[in-house]
Parts: structure tokens; sequence; C-alpha cells
């Protein structure tokens, strides 16, 4: 599986999928399993664009299965580091709490106005406060106790994922043909090919995983119609896995991958991060008001003036 924070930078392919609409507005959308886990820790404002960008290509998506196995071995995972941030900051609260009060019973009459370790000790009780507050109220919840907020939180994304999940999920693999494909990661591996390179430090099996979610690409790939590109949603921009680099910046998708979709399934790919897909989606619901929209001012029904294009280009 693609690891969560490996040279990533969100806006880095904003230019190549602006490029690759027309592809995206018919495309077939994959994510992998990063991007599902990121609904996890995006809580808040960033967690509900994403969820309402990966919904609003819920009738074009399709799973991998591989995608499906990392995500119900993972998620716990993630759920009980999200839970310990959440333990982490109350008990910075708790011992801060104590500090301030020490100092406080030796210094009471100056602890506001003149004593600075007073004063530093508020502040950081203050800082505290408001990071626990952030990971609570985020979850939807203002009490004192995170764990149970944060637990309904992780339960409501699962229920989510598994209900974008249901019915898209490719088959899965034979074991022979699971077998083959671990095989021609190795390959990958020996030769510095995507997109196993990318992982090749890694353990077995796990420095596979990518290419396993590949090769059931070029398989779907096969079925799809003629042209239909697929547009692969990855946090993983390392060397050698998904992307391109150029000056030590991911450009796109890796070419290698391009050349070798198009020549076995005639299909076009692109990539994107989760935060891409987000704007793409903001990008179509504005094309949408656009071109719902009917006339110019009287000539308009209901005399409603037409926006200007560029507003909603923005």
């Amino acid at each position: 599986m693609a690891a969560l924070r490996d040279h990533r930078d969100e806006n880095s392919l904003l230019q190549d999928w602006q490029e690759r609409l027309e592809h995206l507005d018919n495309a077939t959308f994959v994510l992998d399993t990063c991007s599902y886990l990121h609904l996890f820790r995006s809580r808040g404002e960033e967690g509900r664009r994403l969820s309402a960008a990966i919904d609003s290509v819920k009738d074009r998506l399709w799973v991998p299965h591989q995608v499906l196995v990392e995500f119900v071995g993972n998620s716990p995972t993630i759920v009980g580091s999200i839970l310990q941030e959440a333990e982490i900051a109350a008990a910075e609260v708790g011992m801060l709490m104590q500090r301030l009060d020490v100092v406080a019973r030796r210094q009471m009459r100056r602890i506001a106005a003149e004593d600075p370790r007073g004063k530093n000790a508020l502040r950081n009780v203050e800082l505290a406060v408001r990071t626990l507050q952030q990971v609570l109220v985020s979850a939807g919840h203002h009490g004192s106790d995170p764990e149970p907020a944060l637990t309904a939180h992780a339960i409501a994304v699962a229920d989510q994922v598994k209900d974008i999940m249901t019915g898209r999920v490719g088959p899965e693999p034979t074991a022979s043909k699971w077998a083959r494909w671990i095989e021609d990661s190795r390959k990958r591996v020996r030769y510095g090919h995507a997109p196993s390179w990318g992982d090749r430090k890694k353990k077995e099996p796990l420095r596979h995983s990518d290419c396993l979610i590949w090769h059931e690409l070029l398989e779907f790939a096969l079925g799809q119609p003629s042209g239909r590109a697929i547009a692969f949603v990855t946090e993983d921009l390392k060397e050698g896995s998904w992307v391109e680099h150029r000056n030590g910046r991911a450009v796109g998708a890796h070419p290698d991958l391009v050349h070798e979709m198009q020549d076995k399934a005639a299909t076009p790919l692109i990539v994107l991060t989760p935060a891409n897909l987000t704007a793409y989606a903001a990008h179509s619901e504005s094309k949408r008001t656009w071109e719902a929209d009917l006339g110019w001012g009287e000539e308009a029904p209901g005399g409603s003036l037409r926006p200007i294009r560029s507003f909603f280009a923005s």
C-alpha cells in the first residue's frame, strides 16, 4: 500500500488534470487505498469536500480487489492512530493544567501580570486546549471525552466507504494470476520500473501491492469502451511509483504506465491526487451551474442574469 506521506504535494498535478478535462468527463475513477483512508483523517470542511467529490463520481467508480483488501486491513490502524492523537492532546492538557496549578500556588498574586512562567503556562494551556478542541469539534463533538466522537466519525467513514465500494469491487484474482503478477512486480523492482520501484524498500509482499492494483487496472481497462480514460487517484507521489518527476516535482502520470496502458488496453491514464479530485468536482459543479442558466437579462426566464463564466472557472 502506498505510504500516507511520501513526497506528497497535492497541488503538483493540477495542470495535468486541467489539460485532460475532456477525458475526465467520461473517465472511470479508481481510488487507491490511501485515498479512502484519507477520509478518516480529513475531518471538518476538508473531509466534507473530499467526501462530496468521491460521491460526485460514484457512478463512474471502480474498486480493485486489492484496494478492498488493503482498506479492510488498514482502517483499524488508522482509527487507532486518530484516537491516540486525541488521547495525547488530552494528556497534554492535563499535564499543563497541573503545571499551571503549581505556578499559581507559588505566585498567585503575580501569575497574570508579572511572572513570565505564569504567562507561559497560561499560553501553553490555551494552545493545548485549542488543539484538543479542534480534534473534538472537527469530529462533531463538544464534550470532554474524544473517543466516542472519533469512533463515531470512523464508523461513519467506514459506512460511507462500504456504500461506495458495494457492487463496484473487481473479482479476486486466482492464485495463478496473483503469482504471475507478483513475479512481474519482482522484475519491475529488479529493473527499476514503475509502479513497483517506488516501493522497493518495503518488505515482501507489501512492495508488490501497487503492481497488483496495476494489473487489475489493465484487466479492467480491456473491458471498457475503447478510449475511455482511467483516472487513478492516489497520494503516493514517490519516484518510480505512479507519477513522473521533473526537477524534483511530480508532474503527471508516469510515462511508462501511460504507454503500457495505451499499448495493452488502448486506454488513456490520468493520475490525480485527492485534492485534484476535489478541484475537479468543484469544476464540474460550476460547469453544470453555468450550462443550466438559460439566458441573459429580460430574455432569460424570470429575468435572471447569467453569471460571468470566469467566476465559475476560478
